[in-house]
């Protein structure tokens, strides 16, 4: 009985596009049509993309990674590094800092245009920051939402990021900007890790008594700890850019042809609806 109903029910509704599919089509088409047509008043935005890997996938952890992580110490897996890296870019503090270090309130606000001199990392803006706290978290909002999208690749260590802007050339540039931060700030969690890690190993090395240990943690420890003194930490002992923000060859929004797709099917369904309506009512 349930299944004759049913059979019933679906014949009743398929009857009504037959019976008004010209009258469904033709409304159909001219929502597309006007679809199609607001899509020219909506700004266009320009996306640029980039892709970059964990160092520890490309076999450049140094001896010293390979020591902490056997005494247990903490390491830098390529898991870590992904998780770090897009912690950091999510975070409210590394997009404002950002926002604020290269004086682009107003730039992600809409009221004023990228200028490419005053983009220095050594001028402070933060002097001029007169947002309080409820302002710089709409401001981290807004760029989370509107400029910069994170995906994680399904090959590990890789991330892919993304920024969208009104200008091609403003979206590669401040990509690029981006980018350099995340590179900045990781080294300085990294170096920050050494001195602990360092720590560690001073403590290690008063302590034990196998002179053959000794021996091999105390040539890494003074290879590391000089290197830390000296500042120098390379790149790819970070993360390494595959892909390199590119200038996007054409527009990434407004997808017109999404636009013609929605207005059609909202106009095969709103129509469908009124003469579902009207049959019901006859």
């Amino acid at each position: 009985m349930t299944e004759e109903v049913d059979n019933i029910n679906l014949k009743y509704l398929s009857d009504i596009i037959q019976k008004n599919l010209s009258s469904i089509l033709l409304f159909s088409i001219l929502l597309s049509l006007i679809s199609f047509t607001s899509s020219f008043f909506f700004d266009r935005s320009y996306k640029s993309e980039a892709t970059i890997i964990s160092s520890s996938n490309l076999g450049q952890s140094s001896g010293l990674d390979g020591v902490s992580d056997l005494l247990g110490l903490g390491g830098s897996s390529s898991n870590k590094k992904v998780v770090e890296a897009i912690a950091i870019l999510q975070s409210r503090d590394f997009i404002s800092n950002f926002l604020f270090k290269y004086g682009l309130e107003d730039y992600t606000l809409g009221k004023s245009s990228l200028d490419v001199n005053k983009l220095k990392s050594d001028i402070d803006y933060s002097s001029n920051n007169n947002f309080d706290k409820k302002e710089i978290d709409g401001l981290t909002a807004r760029f989370k939402k509107r400029f910069i999208s994170i995906d994680q690749s399904d090959q590990d260590g890789l991330i892919v990021l993304s920024l969208a802007a009104k200008k091609a050339e403003d979206s590669q540039i401040i990509l690029n900007l981006i980018i350099e931060e995340l590179e900045f700030t990781m080294k300085n969690r990294y170096l920050n890790d050494k001195k602990n890690i360092i720590f560690s190993l001073e403590k290690i090395l008063s302590e034990s008594p196998d002179n053959n240990t000794k021996k091999i943690i105390q040539g890494i420890y003074n290879s590391e700890k000089r290197a830390l003194i000296s500042g120098k930490v390379k790149s790819n002992l970070i993360f390494e850019i595959i892909d390199a923000p590119h200038l996007p060859g054409g527009y990434h929004y407004p997808n017109r042809l999404r636009f013609i797709i929605f207005g059609f099917v909202f106009g095969f369904l709103l129509s469908y609806l009124y003469f579902f309506r009207k049959q019901i009512i006859q």
